[in-house]
């Protein structure tokens, strides 16, 4: 503005039509700084009346002196040295408030080309400022991979509650109209996690409408002052926007406060809908690592478990002894026992009632495994119809005791299909000596096992006659 002449006035009112409605702070001042003119933009931003900011010069607005004595050097002089330029300045309210602004403007001069008045235009860059260090915090947080999800989620929640001044934060999960509450953010802790409200309870039921950001700054001077989460909670000002999921809704990110807050602008809500973004996403991707979690998770079942009988494969129970014996070394134990079951006669039994009385025959073994046998037992199908079973922190008689249950509740068990049929098996008991491999320890378990069979079948053998 540098240079322009105004003649013929001795007052302002040609400056107060052109300054008066503009949506920027725009101060006047006379050569000697002393404020002549200010529009209404000016007297809410400094939070001074008109008349109030007539009697200072423009020092009183700066929250720091050499700023004032810089402006006046740079900018508002006869020869100003930075014609055009932008001033990023920290200036202070009536109350004391301090905040940051942008100033530019210059010299209007009169026919003589004299200075006659300083015009600053000064926008308030505070929210601007804000939204920034919020966008690289943001950045920080979901780029920082030694924080998990929840805790990504909390860092964001409270983000949010800053950037806005809004000290209530909550990510929901939407399903038939219950909301949810999964995190939350609350200043004295009355949100926990899985706590539900009826959706129309809840601001969020516009964000859910609209399918969009949506806000509130001053509930109860709005068009939903009756709203059924005013008069239950008394929050005055909201925003929330719908979360995503694979294009699908999930729930809602908001923050709100029980006091009204300056009116939302577009900044707001393109912030909060990147929040949005950036938890729908990572949800995604922690749905699909769970769903491949428990893909592995199955196809390692599948790859140590017999079909059958859902009992350890071969190659599991081995791995399951391997596991024992290193721990019994280190613990310089000898208390470890496995036996080795065969079922008696079982080929006779799928001659003469079929291969389905034989499989259900093993299921039944494997069901009374589990019933007859303690927790830290284990028992894996060794092949065909011989398991073998592992008995840790076991001597020979412990594990004598409860295989001799075992055989005994099997030989309880009746087929519909064949109720003849009289299940018995033998069993060879080998407990740990030192120096024993896997190897070692199951050939003298399964020695014991041939015995039982050669002695009459249907017996639990752990001690092999002398020469044998």
């Amino acid at each position: 503005m540098k240079n322009n002449s105004i003649s013929g006035f001795d007052d302002i009112s040609v400056l107060r039509k052109a300054f008066e409605h503009l949506d920027q702070a725009v101060i006047i001042a006379a050569s000697d700084r002393q404020i002549v003119y200010a529009n209404k933009k000016a007297e809410h931003l400094f939070e001074y009346t008109r008349q109030e900011l007539i009697t200072h010069k423009t020092s009183v607005l700066y929250a720091d002196y050499d700023d004032y004595l810089r402006l006046g050097t740079a900018l508002f002089n006869s020869n100003p040295g930075q014609e055009g330029e932008v001033f990023a300045i920290r200036y202070r309210t009536k109350d004391g408030r301090v905040f940051d602004g942008r100033v530019s403007g210059g010299v209007i001069t009169d026919d003589d080309d004299k200075p006659r008045y300083f015009v600053g235009m000064v926008t308030d860059e505070t929210t601007r400022l804000k939204a920034e260090r919020a966008l690289n915090k943001l950045h920080l947080i979901t780029s920082n991979r030694e924080l998990s999800f929840q805790e990504r989620v909390d860092k964001i929640l409270q983000l949010g509650s800053e950037l806005f001044g809004l000290p209530i934060s909550i990510l929901s999960k939407i399903d038939n109209d219950v909301f949810v509450v999964k995190q939350a953010f609350h200043p004295d802790s009355k949100l926990k996690k899985d706590m539900a409200f009826n959706l129309s309870e809840t601001y969020c039921a516009h964000v859910y409408e609209a399918n969009d950001a949506t806000g509130f700054n001053h509930v109860s001077s709005s068009e939903i002052a009756n709203h059924a989460c005013f008069k239950k909670f008394g929050l005055e000002s909201f925003i929330g926007v719908p979360i995503f999921v694979d294009g699908e809704r999930y729930g809602t990110i908001s923050f709100s406060s029980p006091s009204p807050c300056r009116k939302f602008i577009k900044q707001d809500y393109d912030i909060v809908r990147l929040f949005s973004a950036w938890i729908g996403h990572e949800i995604a991707i922690n749905n699909y690592i769970q769903e491949i979690e428990i893909a592995r998770e199955k196809v390692n079942i599948l790859a140590n478990t017999d079909a059958l009988t859902g009992l350890a494969n071969r190659r599991a129970i081995e791995h399951c002894l391997d596991d024992h014996l290193e721990k019994v070394r280190l613990k310089h134990s000898s208390l470890l026992t496995v036996a080795v079951v065969d079922f008696d006669l079982f080929k006779n039994i799928n001659d003469t009632y079929g291969h389905e009385v034989g499989d259900k025959a093993l299921k039944r073994f494997a069901d009374i495994f589990h019933t007859v046998c303690r927790r830290e037992d284990a028992c894996g199908r060794w092949g065909g119809e011989e398991f073998l079973l592992i008995f840790p922190d076991s001597n020979t008689d412990d594990a004598n005791a409860i295989v001799e249950r075992l055989a005994y509740e099997l030989k309880k068990v009746i087929f519909e299909e064949a109720p003849q049929l009289s299940l018995t098996v033998s069993v060879g008991l080998a407990s740990f000596e030192a120096g024993d491999d896997r190897n070692v320890l199951i050939a003298r378990a399964d020695k014991c096992m041939y015995h039982a069979k050669i002695s009459g079948r249907d017996r639990v053998v752990h001690t092999l006659p002398t020469g044998t």
